[in-house]
């Protein structure tokens, strides 16, 4: 059985540690107290959870509530109640008596805690013979190891216990797992363990304050001596500090400066109604903070199709703690099937599986797959690339991008850099002209963060072009497949499917640079796309904080608009290398003039190739031994003996392993030929 003080099911931890707890334990019955839930919503979760029989103590006001249930195969009787506990009996039908159960939940007002225990030891004692079991929440304690921390509990606090215990003969049966299982998040609690620091975004209701532009350029204005990359970073940074300590000194809390407004605001139309200077000075002031206060929750709600005006706040305060809830991560199931809780074990476990999949695996036939991809970028192509990047490209590329999307690892979103252009152009372009000139990229501005969405479904899922859903694609399939089942051209058409599973991260750096090489490409670019896509470094985002960081050796970025190219062109070496194969009659070599066609499909689908020439059928009916014999020669050649591989091809087997010597496939030429078996056969024959 289970009794645990929930305060509050309410809190989405407490239901998930409620179902984790009944997973793991698997209860017959369940005691709650604190659940501060009517008795309609009590019954219907604890019946979700498996549990049809239900009783309820309702709450007074929004404190306390008893919520007991059990499973129908349980008999019990129920004998009395209370907002302090529900007293239950149950037969003991092996020893033929009957267990009391006492579930409690203890007085927890302390001036009222003594004559709560008072009341308690005057109940009727059962008989000596019959099990008699207290559960639940005492709120009282037996010794100070039951305590650490907090207010000191005087002598008395612990006598009330004490003498219950007294009375009714009862024994503590110790505990397993942690100590204390409870914290007020007080005196002798480390909350900096459980609590991670918030990250530092930049929002975009602190444009709206003039104040903002100042702290900004005074913070960009720091002296710093190094190299473009290091100056930026340093830039940043000292920005970051002061746009944070400004928000924490100056700016302050929204809600708290909307509610003393309001306050200041009630108070003057009572006082002094005619006071218009105030009054008008007022709701200018508290206007602008409702504009801050929308401009704050759409930013953190992360909406971008609805447009401020008429106070959209609680809509956008809604999505807000929407998408917080689903996004949340609690507990997963990790790759050996075994549930994990807490935060370090969840984070290493997704850090070690990213590092698994982008580990590298190089293929040793990348060179043949090469050799005949084709140049397709011209001089004049490198020449036009290579020429320097000018400031104006640089400030394009900037503003095309999606000023409230979300921000990279350092906080500060594209608005930023839009809206501050003139104070931190310079030395944005700066820095990227020297990384265009060296091919050389600082690892620090190449770090990204893998954030953990759920899937969508499919028809909202977007291919690569824009205002193009993937479910175009099932229709362009539908429409080949059409145009393939009704070709009326001699030669046939074939399609193949392709399915790349995790495409982006499996792709190798050695051959994205083999392969543009071998396009043409110049190596000053073939440097630069390189340091792209080697220099980046992976942070996993749990919960809103990220565990840890890692190093890829394979891969590129999903979100960098780059990607979509080089994987294109590395999807080109495919296609050349299959056109190679066409041209040098290599592409279908089941038929005898390397033609497709149904009957040869059908026969390489069962293993068989297109028939021997005419001559080895003269050969085998021309050679005199028994009819069987040459039968069994022509269906040697024709493949056709009951192998196992050739079984296989028309029954799947569990295993295509010779039977006598496990060698992995036993063919026909095995089975006649290189079996140890077949040799020893053919060696008693001939002796």
């Amino acid at each position: 059985m289970i009794a645990w003080n929930l305060r509050g099911s309410g809190k989405k931890s407490a239901n998930k540690e409620l179902k984790l707890l009944c997973k793991n334990v698997n209860p017959d019955i369940i005691f709650l107290s604190e659940t501060k839930m009517n008795k309609d919503m009590a019954d219907r979760k604890l019946r979700n959870m498996g549990f049809p029989c239900t009783f309820n103590v309702p709450s007074v006001g929004r404190s306390g509530s008893l919520a007991f249930s059990w499973k129908k195969e349980v008999h019990l009787n129920i004998i009395s109640s209370s907002m302090r506990g529900i007293y239950v009996t149950t037969a003991d039908i092996i020893h033929s008596k009957t267990c009391h159960i006492h579930f409690i939940y203890g007085e927890p007002n302390s001036s009222l805690r003594q004559a709560f225990w008072e009341q308690q030891c005057q109940q009727t004692n059962v008989p000596l013979d019959e099990p008699d079991f207290f559960i639940g929440d005492f709120n009282a304690l037996l010794g100070t190891e039951d305590k650490n921390g907090g207010l000191e509990v005087d002598d008395p606090d612990f006598e009330n216990l004490r003498n219950f215990c007294s009375v009714f003969n009862l024994h503590d049966p110790g505990f397993s797992g942690p100590r204390f299982t409870w914290s007020n998040m007080q005196q002798g609690f480390n909350y900096g363990d459980i609590c991670m620091p918030r990250p530092f975004h930049f929002m975009a209701m602190w444009i709206e304050d003039p104040t903002c532009r100042d702290i900004i350029s005074n913070s960009w204005s720091v002296n710093v001596v190094g190299s473009p990359a290091y100056k930026l970073k340093a830039k940043i940074l000292s920005t970051k500090k002061g746009l944070r300590d400004w928000n924490k000194s100056s700016f302050g809390n929204i809600q708290t400066n909307i509610s003393t407004i309001s306050k200041e605001f009630g108070d003057l139309q009572i006082s002094n109604p005619t006071d218009t200077s105030n009054t008008s000075r007022l709701k200018a002031r508290l206007e602008y903070l409702y504009n801050l206060e929308e401009l704050y929750w759409k930013d953190k709600s992360r909406e971008v199709w609805l447009l401020e005006g008429d106070r959209n706040s609680p809509y956008f305060h809604r999505v807000t703690l929407f998408r917080r809830k689903i996004n949340a991560i609690s507990w997963i199931k990790n790759s050996s099937n075994i549930i994990l809780t807490d935060r370090d074990s969840i984070g290493n476990s997704f850090i070690d599986y990213f590092k698994g999949l982008y580990s590298s695996h190089p293929q040793q036939f990348q060179d043949e797959i090469l050799a005949d991809l084709p140049v397709k970028f011209l001089e004049e192509d490198n020449i036009s690339l290579n020429m320097p990047l000018t400031p104006e490209e640089i400030k394009n590329a900037i503003f095309q991008m999606g000023g409230k999307k979300a921000p990279g690892p350092d906080g500060f979103t594209g608005q930023f850099y839009q809206k501050h252009w003139n104070i931190v152009g310079d030395v944005v372009v700066d820095m990227t002209q020297t990384c265009f000139r060296t091919s050389n990229i600082a690892k620090v501005f190449n770090h990204t963060i893998v954030a953990l969405i759920p899937k969508v479904p499919l028809a909202e899922l977007s291919a690569f072009i824009s205002k193009r859903s993937i479910s175009d694609n099932i229709f362009l399939a539908n429409e080949v497949i059409h145009a393939v089942n009704h070709n009326d051209k001699v030669e046939g058409i074939t399609a193949i499917k392709l399915d790349m599973s995790k495409a982006y991260d499996k792709l190798e750096w050695g051959f994205l640079e083999k392969v543009l090489t071998k396009m043409g490409l110049s190596n000053h670019w073939i440097k630069l796309i390189n340091q792209c896509v080697s220099t980046v470094s992976y942070s996993v985002l749990l919960n809103g904080n990220p565990p840890g960081f890692f190093q890829p050796e394979r891969g590129i970025m999903q979100g960098d608009p780059l990607s979509p190219y080089l994987y294109i062109i590395c999807s080109e070496a495919l296609s050349s290398y299959i056109d190679s194969l066409h041209k040098k009659g290599r592409a279908w070599d089941l038929s005898k003039n390397d033609k497709f066609s149904s009957k040869s499909a059908y026969l390489g689908l069962r293993g068989l190739r297109h028939s021997p020439s005419k001559n080895l059928w003269r050969c085998i009916w021309k050679v005199r031994v028994p009819y069987r014999i040459q039968v069994f020669l022509w269906r040697e050649a024709r493949n056709v003996l009951p192998s196992r591989t050739v079984i296989h091809t028309r029954m799947p087997m569990h295993s295509v392993d010779c039977p006598r010597c496990s060698d992995p496939q036993e063919t026909i030429m095995h089975a006649l030929v290189t079996c140890p078996f077949a040799s020893k056969s053919k060696l008693s024959e001939d002796d």
